[in-house]
């Protein structure tokens, strides 16, 4: 029951304030938009050498990827991404309605929760070695093991909010704050995988009747669950840690 709550008061919070995600994500959207549509010509890379390892590699031993600018666009995705998280987070767990139609840019809290990623992400590459590791030895179970993963990052996960708002918290704490809601978050990741099938079903079928709407569909899906995924962490904060009732 808890998962399912879970679930859907991750999807009502950005639905009950879709005006305050668009104050939030729309002009950072729009500045990455022109940022990659800038970026990306400069990289040297196209779509056809991504695909392809032996043209991929021709290009990088002749010189032809600019890396500074493929750094560029890897900054420019990560700051603009952390700081429409960093808002977002900022919004539900504190109040702080967004003025007007681009986001305060809060570069201590984006540095604290770039740190903070870097600890989970420690942790999940750890965890990637060692289901590879497991799969060659059993064969057979990585899906199982991908799956237990991401019960495990989701245990750690709230130390991402925390850092948003300014809160110290330890991978520890939010372990011991997790506790016994394993069930729930497997509940909660089945439910999440369902509406991924669907929408994308949804997607592909609009986008073969109508090409122009499919496009859009596309576009505006992804940005919703973008913001989901984020209440998700933000849920499992307020829940867990503050100890906020789930409507």
């Amino acid at each position: 029951m808890l998962g399912w709550k879970l679930f859907a008061h991750s999807i009502s919070l950005v639905w009950r304030n879709l005006h305050q995600a668009l104050q939030i994500g729309l002009v950072p959207g729009i500045i990455l938009a022109f940022l990659m549509a800038a970026l990306i010509p400069m990289t040297g890379l196209e779509w056809g050498t991504i695909l392809n390892d032996e043209d991929l590699a021709d290009a990088v031993s002749s010189g032809q990827i600019n890396f500074l600018a493929i750094a560029g666009l890897i900054v420019s995705w990560g700051v603009v991404t952390l700081w429409i998280f960093v808002s977002w987070h900022r919004f539900i767990l504190l109040e702080e309605y967004p003025q007007g139609w681009i986001p305060k840019f809060r570069a201590d809290r984006i540095g604290a929760y770039f740190l903070a990623g870097l600890r989970l992400l420690g942790i999940l590459l750890a965890m990637m070695m060692v289901i590879v590791l497991l799969a060659m030895i059993t064969g057979g179970i990585a899906m199982l093991l991908t799956f237990v993963l991401g019960v495990i990052v989701y245990r750690f996960v709230a130390i991402l909010p925390a850092a948003a708002i300014g809160q110290q918290l330890t991978l520890g704490e939010s372990w011991n704050a997790t506790l016994g809601a394993t069930g729930s978050i497997i509940v909660m990741m089945i439910l999440f995988f369902l509406l991924q099938i669907v929408l994308s079903f949804v997607i592909n079928l609009t986008a073969q009747l109508i090409p122009a709407i499919g496009i859009a569909s596309q576009m505006t899906v992804t940005l919703f669950m973008s913001f989901v995924n984020v209440s998700v962490m933000t849920t499992f904060y307020g829940h867990y840690v503050e100890k906020r009732k789930i409507d």
